[in-house]
């Protein structure tokens, strides 16, 4: 039987075509979801390990909602430190993302804190973490400019971080804490000062906590009322009377270096400036020569004190290019339970201080340059720290000039002829440490002498470091953390410029 064979229909060569792209289509759909499948386990496997944040471009998020709430801080803030507590860890491991030396730890895709910042451009604020359990943290902190600041330990010891920003510019500074083990955390404490604390001593020596008296009120109403004056005032000094002293213990409440005394809650008086002058003096000076204080809340929310102005107990601030706005003073007792009638004195001119009119037995012999340590040093400044290197810290300088510091009536042994400007000022960072300071001209006859304005805003002074040796030394105590020490060399005699080698040491060397 022959069996005719038939070639296949049109539709029968379609149908057979179709079902095979369905079967391929079917198998590339499964590899595909079974790659996804695989991705997707592998993925979460390892987010959760933090083992994908080498991957990332950005593993931490700035923009984040900030997992312990945002802050506000501004230059000058009260009280100093300014605290937040939060939880330090996580399971992303920061050590992978490459952000800059030690950016270690492991923390979250969330920033602990936002921190707003706004104030000066100079000087510097200083953030550290103390854990309340002893635990091993880091601090991680990207800036406005998208630099990252991170540090593990401290170098004032511990497993506590720190980090100083110098210069910090205004905007949002993002903190991460991170720490050491995956997956733990730890509750503790973020710490933010200007005054230079850190984590072995974190309220600086004292603890604000301790201190339940009354604050300074920047909304209460001035005691001796308020008055706008500008640029080009008259009468000029413009004086005010008021009785200085109160409850408020000033130095308790940390505002900045030199701040001390006793005073009212409220400003003894509030000046609205406007317009332009290269300087402000504003002085107090008692009717029977109290020892009295300055404390000044500036526009910008700055703070500025003297306790004693070189004419003996009175006290001045000098504001250089004052900025308009309001600024609050407060006239403060150095002793407490005492109060001094007295009269409160704005002035543009720069003649015009307590020596000038008579306060503090100046008796107004003094008509020439002052010592001004708001001028920059002459031979420039620096920043020290505890343990510094090498020690002792040197620079070459030329001592001597115009200012008659014998008129200055700064106190004992304050005497000889130096510039108005410092000769040299440095920065102390860390721990409370005791320094010697002293002068070595090349000319070993030489006779020179040292002005110091220390970070307590009180004046130190030697001429001869013992019978015989003509160059002077001054030793200072337990300097507080993060204030300026301003020096100036002087010549014993008139019209003489000395060369020499400055030294500050920890150490017992002298001349």
């Amino acid at each position: 039987m022959v069996v005719e064979e038939y070639p296949p229909s049109p539709q029968d060569a379609s149908s057979r075509s179709n079902n095979k792209a369905w079967i391929i289509a079917g198998i590339v759909v499964v590899i595909l979801c079974l790659c996804c499948l695989v991705l997707a386990v592998g993925g979460t496997f390892l987010y959760r390990a933090g083992m994908l944040d080498f991957m990332l471009a950005s593993s931490l998020d700035p923009l984040a909602t900030p997992r312990s709430g945002p802050l506000t801080v501004e230059s000058g803030f009260l009280p100093d430190p300014f605290i937040a507590t939060t939880d330090a860890g996580g399971t992303r491991d920061t050590t992978r993302m490459d952000l800059g030396a030690g950016c270690v730890g492991f923390t979250e895709r969330e920033p602990n804190f936002a921190l707003h910042w706004r104030g000066h451009d100079f000087g510097s604020v200083r953030l550290y973490f103390v854990s309340d359990t002893g635990a091993d943290t880091a601090l991680l902190i990207s800036a406005p400019d998208g630099q990252w600041y991170c540090n593990d330990n401290a170098s004032t010891g511990g497993l506590d971080p720190m980090v100083d920003i110098f210069d910090p510019i205004d905007g949002v500074y993002t903190i991460w804490v991170s720490g050491l083990t995956q997956g733990e955390t730890s509750s503790g404490t973020l710490f933010i000062t200007e005054l230079g604390f850190d984590p072995q001593n974190p309220y600086g020596g004292y603890d604000l906590r301790d201190y339940d008296g009354p604050p300074l009120d920047l909304n209460a109403s001035p005691t001796y009322g308020s008055d706008s004056l500008s640029g080009g005032f008259s009468p000029d000094p413009y004086e005010v009377f008021v009785t200085a002293g109160g409850p408020v213990d000033v130095y308790m409440l940390g505002l900045s270096s030199g701040c001390t005394g006793y005073t009212e809650t409220a400003p003894s008086f509030s000046l609205y400036w406007s317009g332009s002058t290269s300087e402000l003096n504003i002085f107090f000076m008692g009717d029977q020569n109290e020892d009295t204080t300055l404390v000044i809340n500036t526009p910008d929310g700055g703070w500025l004190c003297n306790d004693d102005s070189g004419y003996s107990y009175d006290p001045l601030i000098t504001i250089r290019n004052p900025g308009e706005g309001r600024y609050d003073i407060w006239v403060g007792t150095y002793w407490s339970d005492e109060t001094a009638p007295g009269t409160l004195y704005v002035t543009s001119d720069p003649d015009v201080n307590p020596g000038s009119l008579g306060g503090g037995g100046g008796g107004g012999s003094n008509t020439g340059p002052d010592l001004d340590y708001s001028l920059p040093s002459v031979y420039g400044e620096t920043l020290l720290e505890a343990s510094f290197a090498p020690d002792p810290f040197t620079v070459e300088i030329v001592a001597g000039g115009p200012v008659d510091v014998w008129d200055q009536h700064l106190g004992d042994g304050c005497t000889g002829y130096a510039s108005p400007e410092p000769t040299f000022s440095f920065w102390w960072e860390g721990n409370a440490t005791d320094l010697r300071i002293y002068f070595v001209p090349d000319d070993e006859g030489a006779d020179t002498t040292m002005i110091i304005n220390t970070v307590y805003a009180e004046w130190v002074c030697n001429d001869d470091y013992e019978p015989g040796v003509y160059s002077p030394l001054i030793e200072l105590d337990a300097l507080l953390p993060g204030g300026r020490t301003d020096i100036w060399v002087g010549s014993f005699w008139p019209g003489e410029s000395i060369p020499g080698t400055l030294y500050i040491t920890t150490g017992n060397s002298h001349p």
